[in-house]
């Protein structure tokens, strides 16, 4: 339920920043055809003054993507950090404040739900990614404009009175001239910045549902998404229908692969749900954290082995038999990037080379990057012990070399042959 409340206030925080993109937009424009001075617009002015509005409207709509985009990241956020909550809440019901990092469990779960919305794989059927909607949107305006324009020429209308029309058809908060009816065949756009709004919103909603769907799949505590109205809902619609649902797991209650997707500008209220209380899962919890076997948790986060301990020098855990904690798989990634900043304390692990050797990169407590940890030699011949495994060192993040005759590698430490043991290959 909180997180609803920040989605609603990030919406209308949204719609005020699109809007004022429209009445800067607007202003541009404006003060773009002041510069013609009081002549007609004919011939090459008018061609010209096509152009320079176009680009306006084009800047309008790439700034209006750039939001969209944000927010999408932003939903996704959201979304997988509601299931964070969720874990995190019931540890702290049972008096454990320094738990597990159950964001990471959930990382790439917020990458694939922003790559949903943003390539519009979310959506049933044959739908637009966010790019080409924008298109869409800017291509419909910029025509509607060019019309006001092409009138405007044909009406003999002076720069000035066009740049009073064109001010007043862009600006959200301006009213329709009186004369707007008796030249111009397009009729006046009371919300000239609807659709932007509706695009941008539903994709930061859109993404927050897939964010928390998605997550709540890994989550083995989270059950069920539950659907009720909005306290402003009069008008009988699909809605209506989703607060009715009964499937066998209560009243307005869905399994989560049949989790309906909220329609643009929904103001329903929907929460991912457990038939566990807070007290329930928290005890479970604490359990597993004390090493405890837990294999269904196990088996739901893609690990066979025993639950992980905390380390308490540091933001790195590891399983019993002191192998470290993987934050992030990316082996079935095809040659994945590595980045040089990412999030605190993460381990994250790849394959490089044919012989599908495993790597790992370790970030520090600022997410950059530290080390990493080869295991294998690159189907080289070893040029280290323990089966050519080696180390890189970074340090602001670039590798570190030791002196002018040696590999930028080197031969590992005791404590990282133990922590690594599980991808080191056997002497």
């Amino acid at each position: 339920m909180a997180a609803t409340r920040v989605v609603r206030s990030e919406e209308t925080a949204l719609k005020r920043r699109i809007a004022s993109l429209y009445e800067q937009c607007a202003e541009d424009m404006e003060r773009a055809i002041l510069h013609y001075g009081e002549d007609s617009l004919t011939g090459r002015r008018a061609a010209a003054l096509q152009e320079s509005m176009q680009e306006y409207v084009h800047r309008l709509w790439q700034e209006i993507g750039d939001e969209a985009q944000r927010a999408v990241r932003r939903g996704a956020d959201l979304g997988t950090a509601s299931q964070v909550s969720l874990l995190d809440d019931a540890l702290a019901g049972i008096g454990i404040t320094t738990s597990p990092s159950f964001a990471s469990v959930f990382a790439r779960t917020q990458d694939e739900a922003v790559a949903a919305v943003l390539n519009g794989t979310i959506y049933a059927g044959k739908h637009a990614g966010l790019s080409r909607r924008i298109w869409n949107n800017e291509a419909l305006q910029a025509g509607n404009i060019e019309q006001i324009i092409a009138t405007a020429v044909a009406e003999g209308r002076s720069a000035p009175q066009l740049a009073r029309d064109l001010e007043a058809y862009v600006n959200p908060k301006a009213l329709m001239p009186d004369h707007w009816n008796d030249i111009y065949p397009c009729p006046f756009n009371y919300k000239v910045d609807y659709n932007a709004k509706r695009l941008a919103v539903t994709a930061l909603n859109h993404a927050y549902y897939q964010g928390a769907v998605m997550a709540a799949r890994q989550n083995p505590y989270a059950e069920f998404l539950h659907w009720e109205l909005s306290s402003g809902h009069e008008i009988y619609d699909v809605c209506d229908l989703y607060m009715e649902h009964d499937e066998g797991l209560g009243l307005g209650n869905f399994s989560l692969d049949n989790a309906p997707l909220p329609h643009p500008f929904c103001r329903c209220t929907w929460y991912i749900d457990s038939s566990k209380s807070l007290d329930e899962i928290g005890n479970e919890l604490g359990r597993w954290i004390g090493g405890e076997k837990m294999t269904g948790w196990m088996r739901r986060l893609g690990s066979g082995k025993e639950a992980p301990s905390l380390d308490n020098t540091s933001g790195y855990r590891y399983h019993e038999d002191g192998t470290i904690v993987v934050t992030d798989d990316w082996k079935e990634r095809f040659h994945p990037k590595i980045p040089s900043k990412y999030r605190s304390y993460a381990v994250v692990e790849t394959c490089s080379g044919v012989q599908k050797q495993v790597d790992r990169t370790f970030y520090d407590a600022d997410g950059a990057m530290r080390l990493q940890i080869h295991g294998g030699s690159h189907s080289h011949k070893p040029a280290y012990g323990n089966g050519g495994a080696h180390a890189h060192d970074y340090e602001n993040g670039k590798r570190v070399i030791y002196d002018d005759t040696c590999l930028d590698g080197r031969e590992l430490t005791e404590q990282e042959v133990k922590e690594n043991g599980d991808i080191i290959p056997e002497s």
